[in-house]
């Protein structure tokens, strides 16, 4: 079957789907897999948003990847021989390589790979979550689709996001006595994290941080009575032995919520394979026990993602459905 790369690319693309808002593209890529032959069942989330299966026969092998972008929308242009746009390699040109390996092994006669594509991942993986539950994944090779330079991976990071809280009271600056800054503790505590001595792993490397949302105060010449901030750790081992430590060196003022984690996985790299080690979140840690393993692969740098220069190649596109294709054929349970 011949599909018009650029052409479905570039409809991909320029159909908005940031996370939360991805019912427009799944109802189109829902359309264009029944065309091209697919059986397609669709998920439904509780919050009226839906995964989609696909599928020939009975999987043994899922191809998977997200259907959500991070905002802004960033319509398909074509640009220095390159394809441009919001999702371009993060994760719909991924997604697509996906998709053609599907068909090429369909096509070549197998009836035991299909693709489950989730919602969120750029988010709390609701999608990711709820496929946790479903039968197919159950015993499968799940090969997840992330933008690696066609370079499998081997291990990634986890992930800690911490939300802070502090209450104070307000007063006039000039007599700073009559109050109490919600904001200096938070302060004290983004230094003590940024002195702090975190783990390092010699294949994962060290523990980063990111101080990446602060607010606080009503104004310059007010002593602030609230503020609230968000800190994010990539993890090489336990999360929670990184939330027991920014407890240590809080202040008891500091309320401190962990919103979302995950912890480091490793992941199936045939032999034979060179790999790599990565340091951002994947929904490999949200997919729970099911499947039999997880390996993570595709085109596209994820160094071009979440950025205005987000970009994909049809060379590089080409050579990950190749990979997908061969990775399947010589390596399926």
């Amino acid at each position: 079957m011949s599909i018009p790369i650029r052409e479905t690319l570039q409809a991909f693309v320029d159909i908005p789907s940031l996370s939360g808002a991805e019912r427009a593209f799944a109802n189109h890529l829902a359309r264009k897999l029944r065309e091209w032959g697919l059986t397609v069942r669709e998920l439904p989330l509780p919050d009226g948003r839906c995964n989609l299966l696909a599928q020939v026969g009975t999987p043994r092998v899922l191809f998977c990847t997200h259907l959500d972008t991070v905002p802004p929308f960033l319509p398909f242009e074509v640009r220095d021989g390159a394809w441009f746009g919001r999702g371009t390699c993060d994760a719909k040109g991924v997604l697509l390589a996906q998709i053609l390996a599907l068909l090429q092994l369909r096509d070549e006669g197998r009836d035991d790979v299909g693709l489950l594509a989730v919602v969120s991942e750029e988010t709390m993986h609701e999608g990711a979550k709820a496929a946790a539950n479903e039968e197919v994944l159950q015993g499968a090779w799940v090969i997840l689709g992330e933008p690696t330079g066609n370079t499998p991976v081997h291990a990634q990071k986890g992930l800690l996001k911490l939300h802070l809280q502090v209450s104070g009271k307000a007063c006039h600056s000039g007599y700073p006595e009559r109050g109490r800054s919600a904001l200096l503790p938070l302060l004290d505590l983004f230094q003590a994290v940024r002195d702090e001595d975190w783990p390092v792993d010699p294949e994962l490397g060290a523990t980063t941080c990111n101080i990446g949302w602060l607010q606080a105060g009503v104004a310059a010449n007010v002593l602030p009575p609230n503020a609230e901030a968000q800190i994010l750790f990539r993890a090489v081992g336990p999360t929670a032995q990184l939330e027991e430590r920014v407890r240590t060196l809080a202040v008891p003022e500091i309320s401190i919520e962990a919103v979302s984690r995950s912890e480091p996985q490793r992941l199936f790299v045939p032999e034979g394979w060179s790999s790599k080690a990565v340091a951002f979140n994947t929904d490999a840690a949200y997919l729970g026990e099911g499947p039999a393993r997880i390996s993570l692969l595709g085109p596209g740098y994820i160094e071009h993602a979440h950025s205005p220069e987000e970009r994909i190649t049809e060379a590089g596109l080409k050579r990950g459905v190749e990979l997908y294709a061969k990775l399947v054929r010589e390596h399926s349970p």
